[in-house]
């Protein structure tokens, strides 16, 4: 008998049209197809079901008990594994059950239904647009992470942010990061919200040894559950004509300012140096997003 110490995997039946598989329903009421070799048929018809049936689920216990983090969430009732002895990528494994969870999605145009994509496609536009949007806004992976914390008070961390971009996530987590990745989707649509998720990600880099589980002021309002109710927003910093122009001048000569540049452009134009550091951040932002838009319409042009 093949044993069970192989990966489990969803069944496909285009894929193993002409192999041998002992079927069985485990007590989550998961079917399961074990392989079995040409060989074993005659000794297995002459075993008990049951004799059988339990030594399949002690060895599938015992596996999956060094793996539930990543595949007991996936053992849902009416699932279809089989065990294979060749291991396929993770991500076909992840994805495989998303057609139970909530409605088509058009990540292009639509971000606030909360239910999970329908394919495989659709996770991978939700995953690129992501990571467009993040390097758009000139951030890093541990940007967003940290900014999750600040704005929603909601934690995960720069790997499973990481993860959930190369799409190499276990159904049990991409549930829980779904949710919020959507959310920050949909606030960074906006000009007010870019600029709450930059400045949540300024106010962790300067008070990076604060309480980072209550929401931050200025976060929106969010009717999920996922998500705690939220101070009221704080009012938008407006900055005087001469000292955008100053900016400006200082931003075409250097575009990034040290720790030091900081402090002292702070304190001769009189400013909070999170607004100068969120100016800047939102202003290469711009940059990045012009310089994209001038490709595409020298794209289009040729």
């Amino acid at each position: 008998m093949t044993s069970l110490s192989d990966i489990l995997l969803p069944w496909d039946h285009t894929k193993q049209p002409d192999d041998l598989f002992l079927t069985f329903r485990n007590s989550d009421d998961c079917i399961v197809h074990v392989p079995i070799a040409a060989s074993n048929v005659n000794s297995l018809r002459s075993s008990s079901d049951s004799i059988i049936l339990s030594e399949l689920s002690k060895q599938m216990d015992a596996r999956l008990a060094n793996k539930a983090q990543e595949y007991g969430p996936l053992l849902l009732p009416g699932s279809i594994f089989y065990v294979g002895s060749n291991p396929r990528p993770r991500r076909k494994v992840n994805l495989y059950h998303e057609l139970s969870y909530g409605q088509k999605v058009n990540y292009g145009e639509n971000l606030h239904t909360t239910g999970g994509p329908n394919d495989l496609v659709e996770l991978e536009k939700l995953s690129s647009t992501f990571t467009d949007r993040r390097i758009g806004m000139n951030l890093s992976q541990t940007d967003v992470a940290n900014s999750l914390g600040k704005l929603y008070g909601v934690h995960r961390s720069v790997s499973m942010i990481s993860r959930f971009e190369r799409m190499d996530l276990s159904l049990s987590n991409y549930l829980k990061v779904y949710p919020i990745i959507l959310r920050w989707l949909k606030d960074s649509e906006t000009a007010d919200g870019r600029d709450k998720i930059i400045r949540a990600v300024v106010d962790f880099q300067n008070n990076n040894n604060n309480d980072t589980k209550s929401p931050v002021k200025g976060s929106p309002q969010a009717e999920s559950p996922v998500f705690s109710k939220f101070s009221r927003r704080r009012p938008r910093t407006v900055l005087p004509d001469s000292t955008r122009r100053e900016l400006e001048r200082i931003y075409r000569q250097h575009n990034k300012l040290s720790a030091y540049e900081l402090i002292e452009l702070a304190k001769k134009l009189n400013v909070d140096k999170t607004i100068i550091q969120v100016w800047f951040y939102n202003r290469r932002t711009r940059s990045i997003i012009d310089r994209k838009r001038k490709l595409k319409r020298a794209k289009r042009k040729r």
